[in-house]
């Protein structure tokens, strides 16, 4: 062991400093304690200066000994990165084993699982972190050994002042080959009742996707504000159980934490799902890697802030909030005579109503966030002030815009688009200010208005199961259609209408996406339905381009008034004659 002291020399502290930090381990300083030890709080001189930091002190009694005391040494020594919980230090003196890190301040995630303060983006970002420095973990980079964690859980996840989510507690975990897809470790299990991979309990093989299990757990605490175990009348209360009965229903809506549904959009709470329910699969392969967890979580966030544009937190949206209507006399003339010509112009409510009108996609008399996504993409304002517009007419936080609210909606975009900055007074007076019906609503471009949102409530399954056509359908495509016959597929148009209906640029279109070549095609709803059936063949809601260009030729062939039969789908789709199906002339109004 000595060679090892010799190789930490540089992070020892004396036992000394840390009793005075402590004021010799008093039952004041201890902010938790956990399988280590108990841990303190205070304020400690060492290699970075004065500074505030946890100190864990070794209680053989509460599991763990030696071996975990070394093991997190050297691990957080080899391992750095920005979400992993740094070592300062350590003691090693007078049967005293302490290992001393940074001070996170919010101590760890599982106290905040029911934090109102928390919203669904605060949330999606800690999950980010989380699986960052877990990736990290698995691979590394610069050496050939991944690290096992073998005990993640929300409560070994520590927050900063910041909330950036850190890993720690790194005393259980095991070196694996990282050069290898699979790396097994035969081991006897350890961990977390409700946290521990089934497959690694049962049979002693450890996993990196024995950590990818863990982590899936953790995302569902997460989405649902709540443990994984939770003791109820003396019952114990399983999470997972609970979300794979309410994941197999479409149900889980029903256990998601209360205080964020409202801010969810579909998208984001749809990608972040099916991303938590893949780490609990079964089967080691179909969990997904931590880097491709990483790359979803990313996305997640990008679904919400984009899409919804209400990046806003729980502590900003006090300033918002308009309690008082009434704006000073004062700031309506500083409209006046900053922008002359919106008070001297009488409100278009033509305009608003035509916009109003083409935003209500769904005809609910309100406008949600994706239906807004045009008018927020043609105004030219920064995400944030569109963000800050939102947070201000929504004032019930709904989600949804009523017509008076939108219309205030348009109104305030009029006036950052001349460039007066939105100050509270400001928009009181735009508002609610005497000149407010003075103020015209904002030029769109209608032809650049991208026209999302569709709802196709009945998805069958696939009738394509078997994908080869019969002789007959195949030579009733052409002869009875000859155009098609002749015309080779004009790839260029097929990869300009994927490229305008791919709004978010992920490579997909969504049924919202597809919506204006819906309106386009002239084609009955029960038709474009049935189309949608027969391409989306992994029924995720989403078609890749392969997949949105059989869903244009059979718009092509359904035009053609020749009725989408099973056999005739085949045909267009798999038969020889399907490349030369063109695309059709589609102009989404």
């Amino acid at each position: 062991m000595m060679h090892i002291t010799r190789k930490f020399e540089h992070l020892k502290i004396q036992l000394q400093a840390i009793k005075s930090a402590t004021s010799n381990f008093a039952d004041d300083n201890c902010i938790g304690k956990g399988g280590f030890g108990k841990v303190y709080k205070g304020e400690l001189l060492h290699s970075k200066g004065q500074t505030i930091v946890a100190l864990k002190r070794l209680d053989p009694t509460f599991g763990q000994g030696n071996p975990e005391f070394w093991k997190e040494i050297i691990m957080l020594s080899l391992y750095k990165h920005e979400n992993i919980v740094s070592l300062l230090g350590f003691c090693d003196e007078s049967d005293e084993k302490i290992l001393v890190y940074e001070y996170a301040s919010r101590k760890s995630l599982d106290l905040h699982l029911n934090n109102d303060d928390l919203t669904w983006i605060d949330r999606i970002k800690i999950c980010i972190g989380a699986a960052r420095g877990l990736a990290y973990l698995h691979n590394p980079g610069e050496t050939q050994q991944r690290v096992l964690h073998r005990d993640i859980k929300s409560s070994n996840i520590l927050l900063d002042e910041n909330w950036n989510a850190k890993i720690s507690d790194l005393g259980l975990s095991k070196f694996g080959l990282a050069n290898q897809q699979y790396t097994f470790i035969v081991s006897n299990a350890v961990g977390t009742i409700g946290y521990c991979d089934p497959l690694y309990v049962e049979s002693g093989l450890l996993t990196k996707e024995s950590d990818v299990y863990s982590f899936g757990i953790v995302l569902f605490e997460v989405l649902c504000g709540r443990l994984c175990i939770t003791h109820g009348t003396g019952i114990h209360q399983s999470l997972v159980g609970l979300v794979r009965q309410y994941y197999k229903q479409n149900k889980i809506n029903k256990i998601i934490y209360d205080t964020i549904k409202d801010e969810m959009t579909p998208k984001s709470l749809d990608a972040f799902t099916k991303a938590a329910y893949r780490c609990l699969e079964r089967e080691l392969e179909e969990r997904p890697l931590m880097t491709e967890v990483v790359r979803i979580l990313e996305s997640v966030l990008e679904y919400q802030s984009v899409n919804s544009l209400k990046t806003f937190t729980m502590e900003t949206r006090s300033q918002y909030l308009l309690p008082d209507a009434r704006p000073s006399s004062s700031v309506v003339n500083s409209i006046k005579a900053t922008n002359p010509e919106l008070a001297g112009k009488v409100e278009n409510t033509d305009l608003f109503e035509m916009y109003f009108k083409i935003a209500d996609l769904d005809r609910d008399e309100r406008i949600n966030d994706v239906e807004a996504v045009p008018f927020f993409q043609t105004s030219g304002l920064p995400k944030a002030i569109l963000s800050q517009i939102w947070a201000y007419v929504d004032v019930n936080r709904s989600g949804y815009l009523n017509r008076p609210e939108f219309d205030n909606y348009l109104k305030l975009v009029t006036i950052a688009q001349s460039k007066q900055e939105l100050t509270p007074d400001i928009v009181k007076a735009a508002l609610y200010g005497p000149d407010s019906t003075k103020i015209a609503a904002p030029q769109i471009d209608l032809e650049a208005l991208a026209v999302p949102q569709l709802n196709l409530k009945t998805r069958s399954k696939n009738p394509l199961l078997d994908t080869v056509p019969s002789n007959s359908t195949e030579n009733d495509i052409n002869p009875s259609h000859t155009e098609m016959g002749r015309q080779v597929t004009n790839a260029d148009v097929f990869e300009s209408y994927f490229k305008r209906a791919d709004l978010d640029q992920d490579g997909r279109v969504s049924g919202a996406e597809a919506l204006p070549f819906f309106q386009a095609s002239g084609l009955p709803k029960s038709v474009l339905a049935h189309i949608w059936r027969c391409v989306d063949t992994n029924r995720n809601g989403y078609l890749s381009q392969v997949e949105f260009d059989n869903y244009l030729k059979l718009i092509t062939v359904a035009q053609s008034k020749r009725e989408l039969t099973p056999d005739m789908v085949k045909a267009a789709l798999y038969g020889p004659a399907s490349a030369k199906i063109p695309a059709p002339n589609l102009i989404p109004q």
